[in-house]
């Protein structure tokens, strides 16, 4: 007779293998790299006010981002991660309220993976492997969802929500202008989308609809090709080009600086601890594009 909890505990092993390494590399390092990285994105972005402040004191941004900042230092103590971890997770809880209900989505997306982290640790021997499985379920489940949600908002067939950002953001209009003919092109820029009647925004251009039908596709896809261990290389640069395509003309970089670090745990290497400078690099590249350029950047 099998000893109590065995048969959970192969059944816990089975699905922590799906997201697992096969070669047993040790990811603590890396993880602690990984978290210090989101607290520097989420100092900066909330020092420039990315997030819809609908009450608190007007300094409120630079003290959340102080706070941050400060949990991110206080990270290169080993003990003080779990402290670290904790004061940001407060720091987040905070920024829910100010934000509340106008809270970003991708807001939900940094307060799990820091929950996940506290929760769940990283530095000691054996939780490495589960946090680093727990983080790529986390995104690839959310990467699905997205899909999933467009499917069902169903504004993605005929090219609708493409057409109204085209509309409203006339960078997006200059990324993706080539896909529609020149007159229709003009009729869209001319009706922002403001009252009712405005449009119609939809579209039977062959390229844009390629273009909008390619998206909720590609999410749907991705997140077998990340967990999948042989595609996962591969698939971590196809996040790199998409996101890359999406938010040139969306200019959502720091959204676009979230998602490009988040699957970075599914590189096969301990990348985020060998190469920890090109994210840092990132971040400054977009505190320079805040300060010097007319683009607001959310």
């Amino acid at each position: 007779m099998s000893a109590p909890g065995t048969a959970l505990d192969r059944a816990i092993d089975r699905v922590l293998a799906v997201a697992g390494d096969a070669d047993g590399v040790e990811r603590s390092a890396g993880l602690l790299v990984f978290q210090r990285i989101l607290l520097l994105h989420l100092a900066v972005r909330t020092g420039f006010e990315k997030f819809p402040f609908e009450r608190g004191m007007p300094e409120l941004p630079l003290v959340l981002a102080a706070v941050f900042a400060t949990c991110l230092a206080a990270t290169f103590a080993r003990r003080l991660v779990p402290v670290a971890i904790a004061g940001a997770l407060c720091g987040m809880l905070a920024l829910l309220h100010a934000t509340f209900p106008k809270t970003s989505n991708h807001f939900f997306l940094e307060l799990w993976v820091l929950l996940l982290s506290l929760v769940i640790g990283g530095d000691r021997e054996g939780e490495a492997p589960v946090l680093l499985a727990a983080l790529r379920f986390s995104i690839a489940i959310l990467l699905f969802y997205t899909g999933v949600q467009k499917l069902l908002y169903g504004t993605y067939f005929h090219g609708q929500y493409l057409l109204v950002e085209m509309a409203l953001k006339p960078p997006f209009a200059a990324v993706l202008g080539w896909t529609l003919p020149a007159d229709e092109l003009a009729r869209v820029s001319a009706e922002l989308p403001d009252h009712v009647g405005a449009g119609p925004y939809r579209t039977d251009a062959p390229l844009l609809l390629m273009a909008s039908n390619a998206v909720y596709l590609f999410e749907l896809a991705i997140p077998g090709a990340l967990l999948w261990r042989r595609t996962r290389a591969p698939a971590v640069v196809a996040v790199g080009v998409f996101v890359f395509a999406i938010q040139s003309g969306a200019t959502e970089l720091f959204f676009g600086a979230l998602l490009v670090h988040g699957v970075m745990p599914f590189w096969p290497r301990d990348l985020p601890r060998r190469d920890w400078p090109v994210f840092v690099g990132f971040d400054l590249l977009l505190i320079g594009l805040e300060l010097w350029t007319p683009w607001r950047f959310v």
